[in-house]
């Protein structure tokens, strides 16, 4: 039997499980109902007159707000016939009167102060008809200067205007054009009721965005919800117990649990990726299209195994619900940052591409849907790059997160990640990081280990023995796991020189001075032990205070770690220890806890075997 084989056989008894009884009916039906629901909502939002549409429009960036439109275009919108008809008796009554500003002011009817608003509009009009007629033009515009000035002299248009403005600035296009665009109208401002200034082609268009924003909704927030909840339900209420003693091996189990809870979303984003496909295929780019469908089956595998490892590690003390919450805080909350990185990309920060799959998703969505971004051709290269860079990349922290959540449901193994693993998970966190930084913004080295602690604790964890063996009777290699910690920083170190080198260096912090080095070798040692307590042993009450308190420890030491990498040459010795300089005792405080925390963690790796 091939490898494939066998996983579809081991998957379909989830699939039937999760689409059993009318599941299967519902869930289409419910699909049919989103994909219309996105057709009508964009045909709304596109193409409704209504102030709520327009607002929305107007927040999307599909329109320029009613002021602008109206002072660009020398247009008043009225919201129905009705009012338009008042707006227009107003505006003929006031461009008619002359000096009679008594009768230009005394208006038959008034349901708002929409009548308010056009003598505003044509006031102000009538002020730069006059700044212009008396600022010297230049000798090209003095033929519509000629004319405003003949228009300003128009006896109807008399008493007309502010008398604040006395500049007109030539030397601007958009003055000039509005200019021309007064003459040509004489004052008399379009009276029009409102309509959506989006054509049905860009009505088509948002359809495909929604559509597309649905996709990463599911795969990127609702799968990986789905199946580290399922994972924490089925730790919680020991329902793994049978599946592990089954004829399914590891990877078969990791494949059923996955494939269940993604059955149910893939059916329901068949419908929108026709969709959305259909979508850029007509009326924008099917290559960027492509592109997101790869971009979403890579990141919802990273995040699907990441989210069922949370929901096996947390599951046996957290109940489902309280993981659930968890999961869709932070989910939702990388969509959120994904979105605003996504949608208003710029130049200067494609690299994010690579280390964000919500942001490379969202981008790519603007560019199937909305492909309006002009960049030059070395940018695009260069963000091109880096999404297939982020796409392999996130791809091969799915496969290794995989692999970890394999040995750990089979529970052959103490250990989650082999050596190797480990250090190809850190070659690869470290390249996806340093492309995402810019390496011209400040100190490269340190900003891109800052942004790394955070996988290399995870992969450290990984690394730790945590199998079947009781907590007393276990013996955690420390000092090994420790040197293992410090080759992953070895890697970054490598990799950042090596992306210093290429992109070239600008006034980089220096951690060559002995007191960074001694911060920084603390602030590894101490993460190090972190990472390790936190699987080696259970956690108590009091042992999880003292990883909080460690936690803040190391926040404390990364900032000397900045402070004398950056200002070593303006720092003494007396500020080894920051806190010295406030006051002593508080300076002793702070080297008894600078040794005591470390070693606390130490023993709490190794307890003392209980006496007899």
């Amino acid at each position: 039997m091939s490898r494939f084989q066998s996983y579809r056989l081991a998957a379909i008894p989830f699939i039937t499980r999760s689409l059993r009884g009318g599941r299967f009916r519902r869930y289409g039906l419910l699909a049919g109902l989103l994909a219309l629901l996105t057709v009508v909502l964009g045909t709304w939002v596109a193409l409704g007159s209504g102030d709520f549409e327009r607002e929305l429009r107007v927040v999307m960036d599909l329109e320029d707000s009613r002021w602008e439109r109206e002072r660009d275009e020398f247009t008043l919108f009225a919201r129905d016939a009705e009012e338009a008809h008042r707006l227009r008796y107003a505006r003929d009554k006031i461009l008619s009167a002359g000096t009679d500003i008594d009768g230009r002011y005394d208006l038959e009817y008034r349901y708002d102060d929409r009548e308010w608003e056009l003598i505003d509009v044509i006031n102000d009009a009538a002020s730069v008809l006059a700044a212009a007629s008396q600022t010297p033009a230049p000798t090209k515009y003095l033929h519509l200067q000629q004319q405003a000035r003949a228009l300003q002299q128009n006896p109807r248009l008399g008493g007309l205007g502010h008398h604040d403005r006395r500049y007109f600035a030539w030397d601007s296009a958009e003055n000039r054009a509005q200019l021309s665009l007064l003459v040509q109208r004489e004052l008399a401002p379009v009276i029009q009721v409102y309509r959506s200034p989006l054509s049905t082609r860009e009505a088509i268009r948002l359809i495909g965005a929604l559509a597309g924003c649905c996709l990463i909704a599911l795969f990127l927030v609702f799968a990986p919800l789905v199946a580290g909840t399922q994972m924490a339900q089925e730790t919680h209420e020991n329902t793994l117990m049978p599946l592990t003693g089954t004829a399914l091996r590891g990877r078969e189990l990791v494949v059923g649990l996955l494939s269940g809870p993604l059955s149910v979303i893939t059916l329901l984003a068949i419908p929108q990726a026709i969709l959305f496909l259909l979508v850029a295929a007509t009326t924008g780019s099917i290559v960027p299209a492509i592109g997101l469908l790869a971009v979403l089956a890579v990141g919802c595998l990273m995040l699907g195994m990441l989210t069922q490892l949370v929901g096996l590690a947390v599951g046996r003390a957290r109940t489902p619900g309280i993981v659930g919450i968890g999961l869709i805080a932070a989910l939702s909350m990388l969509a959120f940052i994904g979105a605003g990185i996504g949608l208003n990309m710029r130049p200067d920060f494609t690299g994010l591409l690579a280390l964000l799959p919500e942001a490379a998703s969202f981008h790519l969505l603007r560019s199937a849907v909305m492909p309006d971004t002009v960049w030059s051709i070395a940018t695009a290269q260069a963000a091109d790059q880096n999404l297939v860079i982020g796409t392999v990349g996130i791809g091969l922290l799915g496969l290794l997160g995989f692999r970890a959540l394999e040995r750990r449901l089979a529970g052959r193994s103490a250990i989650a990640l082999t050596r190797g693993e480990a250090f190809l998970g850190a070659l690869v966190s470290t390249v996806l990081v340093a492309v995402a930084v810019p390496t011209r913004g400040g100190p490269y080295y340190l900003a891109t280990l800052a942004l790394l602690s955070i996988p290399f604790a995870v992969l450290l964890m990984m690394r730790v023995p945590a199998g079947g063996t009781p907590p007393a009777l276990r013996r955690t290699p420390v000092g090994k796991l420790l040197t293992e910690f410090i080759g992953y920083y070895g890697v970054h170190m490598v990799v950042a020189v090596s992306m210093l080198g290429r992109f070239g260096t600008s006034r980089e912090a220096s951690l060559g001075h002995p007191a960074a080095l001694m911060h920084l070798g603390l602030f590894l040692v101490t993460a190090g032990l972190l990472s390790i307590r936190v699987v080696a042993q259970p956690l108590t009450t009091a042992s999880r205070i003292w990883v909080g308190l460690t936690g803040m420890f190391l926040a404390f030491e990364f900032v000397h770690v900045l402070e004398w990498a950056n200002r070593s040459h303006s720092l003494g010795t007396d500020e080894l220890f920051v806190l010295n300089t406030v006051s002593p005792l508080l300076g002793f405080v702070q080297v008894v806890m600078t040794v005591l925390i470390p070693v606390v963690l130490f023993r709490g790796i190794r307890p003392r075997a209980p006496k007899a």
